[in-house]
């Protein structure tokens, strides 16, 4: 496992779960999915812990974004995303956790763009991409 500065969290699920999402956002920074729910946990989470610019900066917190569209598959939202995430945390993202997406073809093909290439299916709930 890399150190936090290199590792993202990718959730794309409109219910996290919070501890799930707790336990993350302390170890890497967080790319979550809004919706009410989440905004609402993710909000509590950011009082809870304090986290400010400077925890950003520590590549911990969480980052809530809008996906394209209301009828989006979690695939597409996914593509959505990646490009903003690669800007924020390029040059430098070597290892991301994926929640909410199915590891297929596709996406490992997307990842692949921004040169990923080794995938790890830890279990059901999520996949880890690296470089």
């Amino acid at each position: 496992m890399s150190n936090s500065a290199n590792r993202v969290g990718i959730v794309i699920d409109q219910r996290v779960d919070r501890e799930l999402l707790c336990s993350l956002s302390l170890e890497m920074h967080v790319w979550l999915l809004a919706s009410k729910s989440n905004r609402e946990i993710a909000q509590e989470l950011f009082e809870l812990n304090n986290f400010t610019a400077e925890g950003y900066l520590q590549n911990k917190g969480i980052t809530v974004f809008d996906g394209p569209g209301r009828h989006c598959t979690s695939d597409e939202i996914l593509f959505d995303v990646l490009k903003d995430i690669d800007e924020h945390h390029n040059p430098g993202w070597i290892e991301a956790y994926v929640y909410g997406v199915s590891c297929s073809d596709r996406v490992k093909s997307a990842f692949n763009v921004y040169g990923f290439t080794h995938f790890e299916l830890p279990d059901d709930h999520y996949f880890i991409v690296s470089t």
